[in-house]
């Protein structure tokens, strides 16, 4: 029995794409994808014609992914968030980003879109730009959209170059406060910080978890 044309794409299952691509070519891709479980996106998407719902509506089953820097353009993100998502990842359980930046509220809002499109989330590591401004007022306003969202299934959150910015820290506390199962926080810092003094701070923060939360400062 001869197979269709596309069998290949719609029963592949991992994904790594490293591209520059047009975000109309993008989702047409990955609409002919319904089964991936695993995909990575890096490269340089070349228009702002979708949002970051249409990118989720393409990844019904996905379970595992990762985000690289340059794909967090405004194209990603909702002019405004609507209270109730019409599609949500529940299959998805990790979710990497790498080279993320809260400067322009971009980074921060496409992740708090996703966070609050994943209910059965278990990890999120994330892996800081290197971005020296600090504009906590931009942060706390993008997360106090986000306020009613809850993190039930949450385990672990590992955050690599991490600088304790005000935005930084303040992020880990909002996912502290959501994540009544989360059990680990892995700080890799790029500067050098009295490892109990962070422990200490956290610890303070309001907590949705009654386990001891475990702190790795671990210098680079």
């Amino acid at each position: 029995m001869a197979l269709p044309a596309d069998f290949a794409t719609r029963s592949l299952r991992s994904l790594c794409l490293y591209v520059k691509i047009s975000t109309k070519a993008l989702l047409h891709l990955l609409s002919n994808c319904p089964s991936l479980k695993r995909f990575s996106l890096r490269g340089d998407i070349g228009s702002k014609d979708c949002t970051i719902i249409e990118l989720f509506e393409c990844l019904p089953v996905i379970e595992h992914l990762t985000i690289w820097e340059n794909c967090d353009h405004p194209w990603l993100v909702l002019d405004s968030i609507p209270e109730e998502l019409p599609t949500t990842l529940i299959h998805l359980k990790c979710f990497r980003f790498n080279g993320i930046c809260f400067i322009d509220g971009h980074g921060l809002t496409f992740l708090d879109v996703l966070i609050k499109a994943s209910p059965n989330l278990e990890k999120i590591e994330l892996d800081m730009d290197d971005c020296i401004f600090d504009d906590n007022e931009i942060c706390c306003g993008i997360l106090e959209e986000f306020s009613d969202v809850r993190l039930e299934h949450l385990k672990e959150l590992e955050i690599m170059c991490f600088s304790y910015l005000k935005h930084e820290m303040e992020f880990v506390k909002f996912i502290l406060a959501r994540s009544p199962k989360l059990k680990k926080v892995i700080l890799y810092s790029i500067i050098v910080k009295d490892e109990s003094d962070i422990s200490t701070i956290l610890s303070q923060a309001p907590r949705a978890s009654p386990e001891e939360i475990v702190v790795r400062c671990i210098t680079f």
